[in-house]
């Protein structure tokens, strides 16, 4: 049983191995930020139209039905934009015909009534053609009807002076609030409180083990304590303590490699090769329990444990 355990343990260090030696993983470089890959571009043509333009990326591509423009006072009146038409294809990431922009989108959003300034919201979503997708993106912009040209970009600070001239709606207040919701994750971590982080972990940890994916390894894990024959309680306490500091450890150290290799791990993931090289591995260690032959330690290895373990 024990041998098994260590096989176990060698399969997980075998795929760290692997997830290691996968070119262009750690080189988060290779995708560009999203404000990089779609650079937008506002400008107030007249009181009554705003032109929106976005240079799109090479190899990157924005969706039709993810735009999305809203004003912050509820007394402007956006009008209907006017958007060209896309290239249709299939996606893969929504599973269905989307219409997609590429190199270039311009787009005519009109103000049928605006009466002072106001703060313009604007929302795109976009994917790389490598596969990675992007999450929305929101960028904001101050819009006076008195003064045309290219609208400023907002940043944090300016938007929060902004937001004490006018007031925040309520749906602009939930928004905030969902936001504030979203990255509770990042502030924790952002923290620096070890015992802060390391009680949102166990929380986080204690969440996960009731999903069903986590199920399977229960009969696993009574299988080993019960395979020891007649034992104490303390004793199976320290062989089920020991099972999940070992998974833990290995899912940790999974987390950390994937983490550091940021946005570009999804998108290296995802390579045909990268795939056809899982499912090879996968195949290997399916017919391995079928029997098809046996994966195990050398004897020479299997008797020294034996007799460590004596």
């Amino acid at each position: 049983m024990k041998s098994s355990l260590l096989v176990q343990w060698l399969r997980c260090s075998a795929f760290l191995i692997l997830l290691g030696l996968v070119p262009g993983i750690s080189s988060a470089e290779e995708f560009l930020e999203p404000e990089r890959a779609f650079q937008l571009q506002a400008e107030l043509h007249d009181s009554k139209s705003l032109i929106l333009t976005w240079a799109i990326a090479k190899d990157y591509h924005l969706y039709r039905e993810r735009l999305n423009f809203k004003a912050d006072a509820p007394d402007i009146v956006l009008g209907k934009p006017a958007l060209p038409d896309g290239i249709r294809k299939f996606d893969e990431n929504f599973n269905k015909t989307v219409e997609i922009y590429e190199k270039k989108l311009l787009v005519e959003l009109p103000v049928t009534k605006v009466e002072h300034a106001f703060t313009l919201t604007i929302t795109y979503q976009g994917c790389a053609d490598a596969g990675l997708c992007y999450p929305p993106v929101d960028q904001r912009f101050r819009v006076d009807p008195l003064i045309p040209g290219k609208l400023t970009l907002l940043t944090d600070a300016s938007a929060n002076t902004a937001s004490t001239v006018t007031t925040p709606t309520p749906a602009v207040k939930e928004l905030a609030e969902n936001e504030d919701d979203s990255s509770l994750a990042q502030r924790t971590l952002q923290s620096g409180s070890l015992w802060r982080i390391g009680i949102a972990f166990l929380v986080f940890g204690l969440l996960l083990s009731f999903t069903p994916c986590v199920l399977p390894m229960v009969p696993i894990l009574s299988s080993i304590i019960v395979g020891e024959g007649s034992v104490s309680r303390s004793r199976g306490f320290l062989l089920a303590l020991s099972y999940c500091l070992g998974m833990a450890l290995i899912y940790t150290l999974m987390g950390v490699a994937a983490g550091l290799a940021g946005e570009g791990l999804a998108g290296s993931l995802q390579k045909p090769w990268v795939l056809l090289t899982f499912s090879a591995l996968l195949i290997g260690l399916a017919l391995s329990m079928f029997d098809v032959y046996q994966l195990q330690l050398p004897a020479g290895l299997q008797s020294r444990l034996s007799q460590a373990s004596g």
